[in-house]
C-alpha cells in the first residue's frame, strides 16, 4: 500500500475515533438539533472515507462495510439516543479498520527529481545519492520539458545528462496517476522567468496537485542580496509559494522572512548539494586524468565563467570579454569559457545587439587552439582542472571559492560587505573595482602569487554547512520524516 494512501486512512480513523468517544463521554443523552447535525456531519466522514477506500484501495472493499454498518449505526441514534451499544459498535469498527491498516506492508516511498536544465542538475544530486542508497524509496528522475520564449521552442534535455544518470521519459508518465509521494523541483519561476519557461503541466501549482511534498531546491547559490527587498522577491516566487518544503543555504535568508512575518515552517535551512557536488567531485577525481581527456597540455589553465546580469547590462561587455580572450591568446596560459547555459537564449531574448558580440566572441575562441568553450552540462570537470576563475557575479564563484583557488571578480565591489545582506561573503578575491588588471591578475597565476589565499581559507571556515559535504543528506532525512506511517 502506498504511505500516503495508507497515512490517510490512519489520520482519518483517528479523527473518527476521537469524535466516537466524544459521543460515547455523552451517552444517553437525548438527540437535539445541535446533536443530530453532528451526526450527520460524523456520518459524512465515514462517507468519505468509504469512498476514499473505494478507489485507493479496491483489494480493501470489505473495510467498507465496516463502515456502512457505522453509517446505519448512527443513523438508529439519530432516531432515539446516544445509544452506548451502538457507540461501542462504531468504536470496534474502527479500531478493526485502523489494525487492518496498519498491518499492511507500506510499499517504498516514491520519489520523482524534475530537472529542467541538465546543467543544473548539481542542485538534485547529493539527494539522489542518499534517495537512491535507502531501501525505503524508490527514485526517478525525469527530465521536463520547458520553451524557449524567444524561439518558441519546446526543449527537452534528456541527451544531455551524464550517461551514468538513469533517467524516464516524460512522455511516458502522467504524474497525476503515478502520484509520487515527493517532487523535487528546481524551476521556481513558472510563467514568470522573460527567457524560458517550463511546459505548463509541470507547473508548481499544477504539480502540488501530484504529489504529498513538492520540494523546491534552489538550482543557484546566494552570495548577496542588495536589500531585504530583494531577498523577500524570491519567497514570492510561484515555486517557493506552492511547495510544501522550501530548502534554504543560510539561516540568514530565514531571519528575514521570519522578520516579513513570513510564515517559515516550510523553510528548511540545509546549505546547499551544490557544494556537495564540488567537494566529491574534487575528492575523487584526477586532475592530470581530465586534462589528458580534453586534450589540454598547457600547465595552467583558467577558468572563465560568463553569466546573464552582468553580459546582460553592463555597457561595453563585448570588449571586456574580448580583452580577456585576446590576454589569454598572448599568455603561456589556457582558457576555459563557460557560458552560463542560458546566456544565448537571453541574448536572443532580451540584447540582439549583445547577441551579436557575442557571435563574434565565440568565432575568436573558435579560431584559437588555446581557448576552449566549455558548452557541457556540468562545470565540475572545468572547476577541477582549472587553476583560477574569472567571473562575473554567479553562484558557480561560491562553489569555485570552495576549492580554495583564487578568484577575479568582474563586478564585486568591497562596499558590498557593508551595504549588502551577505549570504555568502567572498569579497576577499581579487576585485577588479580595485583597480587589478585581467592581465596583472593572469601574471599572478603564472608566477603562483596567490597572496590572498590564506585569508579566503579562513573565511571558508565561517560556513560549514556548506563545506561538510552533508546538504543532501540533511535534505533527504528531513523530507522524509513526513513519510513515517503515524499510527
Amino acid at each position: 500500500m502506498r504511505c500516503y494512501i495508507k497515512q490517510k486512512i490512519l489520520d482519518s480513523c483517528n479523527i473518527l475515533m476521537q469524535n466516537v468517544k466524544l459521543f460515547q463521554a455523552h451517552s444517553g443523552q437525548t438527540i437535539t438539533e445541535a446533536i443530530y447535525q453532528n451526526l450527520c456531519d460524523y456520518q459524512n466522514m465515514f462517507v468519505e472515507l468509504g469512498e476514499y477506500i473505494e478507489k485507493n484501495c479496491t483489494e480493501k472493499k470489505f473495510l467498507v462495510q465496516k463502515l456502512e454498518w457505522s453509517c446505519e449505526c448512527l443513523y438508529r441514534i439519530s432516531q432515539t439516543d446516544l445509544d452506548i451499544n451502538l457507540l461501542n459498535d462504531i468504536e470496534e469498527n474502527i479500531s478493526f479498520i485502523r489494525n487492518n491498516i496498519l498491518d499492511e506492508k507500506t510499499d517504498k516511498i516514491l520519489i520523482y527529481f524534475l530537472p529542467y536544465k541538465a546543467a543544473m542538475w548539481d542542485c538534485f544530486e547529493s539527494i539522489w545519492e542518499c534517495a537512491k542508497d535507502d531501501e525505503r524509496c524508490e527514485v526517478k528522475i525525469m527530465p521536463i520539458p520547458y520553451i524557449e520564449k524567444a524561439s518558441g521552442r519546446v526543449i527537452c534535455e534528456l541527451d544531455q545528462f551524464d550517461s551514468d544518470i538513469p533517467l524516464i521519459d516524460y512522455r511516458l508518465v502522467k504524474l497525476e496517476e503515478v502520484h509520487p509521494d515527493i517532487i523535487y523541483i528546481h524551476n521556481p519561476y513558472d510563467q514568470a522567468n522573460k527567457v524560458t519557461s517550463v511546459v505548463e503541466n509541470y507547473f508548481s501549482a499544477e504539480l502540488k496537485k501530484c504529489t504529498e511534498k513538492l520540494v523546491y531546491v534552489p538550482y543557484y547559490l546566494s552570495s548577496m542580496y542588495r536589500n531585504e527587498q530583494r531577498l523577500i522577491e524570491k519567497a514570492c516566487l510561484p515555486g517557493s509559494i506552492n511547495s510544501d518544503i522550501v530548502i534554504l543555504q543560510s539561516q540568514v535568508q530565514k531571519d528575514i522572512y521570519k522578520k516579513y512575518g513570513i510564515d517559515c515552517e516550510k523553510y528548511f535551512v540545509a546549505g546547499s548539494p551544490k557544494t556537495d557536488a564540488v567537494i566529491k567531485y574534487i575528492e575523487s577525481n584526477n586532475k592530470e586524468t581530465v586534462k589528458k581527456e580534453w586534450g589540454i597540455d598547457g600547465e595552467k589553465v583558467v577558468m572563465l565563467n560568463t553569466s546573464i546580469t552582468y553580459f546582460l547590462n553592463k555597457e561595453k561587455w563585448g570588449e571586456i570579454l574580448f580583452e580577456i580572450l585576446r590576454i589569454i591568446d598572448e599568455k603561456d596560459i589556457t582558457l576555459l569559457w563557460r557560458p552560463h547555459p542560458l546566456l544565448e537564449a537571453t541574448m536572443k531574448a532580451m540584447n540582439r545587439e549583445g547577441y551579436k558580440e557575442y557571435k563574434k566572441a565565440l568565432a575568436y575562441a573558435a579560431d584559437k587552439n588555446k581557448i576552449y568553450v566549455d558548452y557541457s552540462p556540468n562545470p565540475l570537470k572545468a572547476i577541477l582542472i582549472s587553476d583560477a576563475l574569472i567571473s562575473d557575479y554567479s553562484s558557480l564563484v561560491v562553489q569555485y571559492y570552495l576549492t580554495g583557488k583564487p578568484i577575479y571578480s568582474l563586478d564585486g565591489i568591497r562596499k558590498c560587505v557593508q551595504d549588502s545582506i551577505l549570504i555568502f561573503n567572498y569579497y576577499d578575491v581579487y576585485l577588479k573595482s580595485e583597480g587589478i588588471t585581467v592581465e596583472q591578475y593572469i601574471d599572478m597565476i603564472l608566477e603562483n602569487n596567490d597572496y590572498k589565499k590564506n585569508i579566503r581559507l579562513e573565511r571558508i571556515k565561517e560556513y560549514p554547512m556548506l563545506m561538510d559535504g552533508m546538504a543532501g543528506e540533511r535534505i533527504h532525512k528531513y523530507v522524509l520524516k513526513y513519510f513515517t506511517c503515524r499510527s
